[in-house]
């Protein structure tokens, strides 16, 4: 007999057994992580309540307030924002474990970008280019959670 029970039961097994792992592994992990915060300091508006008002008004051609515009894009299931005024407060809460990360928005955010896009030479200018970034500070203390 060219197939005996023995190999056929070790077929069976080698076939099995990688499909069983990655069953076991995709419910044990138990999905994507939920309820993460993350703090976001705005510089470029004095109120984030004016963010979500200037936002729903703003035409699709317009650069006004492009981080509104970011921030809108950054939905609730992918973390949950938290708004602080300055850096120091939010980098203070981020140290102690209550946010996952922070995003920080110069106060010549939407300034610099426009200046940037009118004149693209204009990116070789230091302070303009540190005015142009997203800052962004993730707390890696857990590997799970920011990998």
């Amino acid at each position: 007999m060219i197939f005996s029970t023995k190999y056929f039961r070790m077929t069976i097994f080698l076939i099995l057994l990688p499909i069983f792992q990655f069953f076991n592994n995709y419910y044990s992990y138990g999905g994507n992580p939920k309820g993460l915060q993350i703090g976001i300091v705005d510089e470029e508006i004095g109120d984030f309540n004016e963010c979500q008002s200037t936002a729903e008004n703003i035409s699709s051609n317009s650069l006004n307030f492009i981080s509104c515009r970011f921030l809108e894009e950054l939905t609730n299931d992918i973390a949950a924002k938290v708004f602080y005024s300055s850096f120091d407060e939010a980098f203070r809460d981020a140290k102690k474990g209550k946010l996952i990360g922070l995003i920080h928005f110069d106060a010549n955010f939407t300034k610099a970008w426009s200046k940037i896009l009118d004149d693209f030479d204009a990116i070789d200018d230091k302070k303009l280019w540190q005015e142009s970034l997203i800052n962004i500070h993730l707390d890696q203390t857990n590997h799970q959670l920011t990998w």
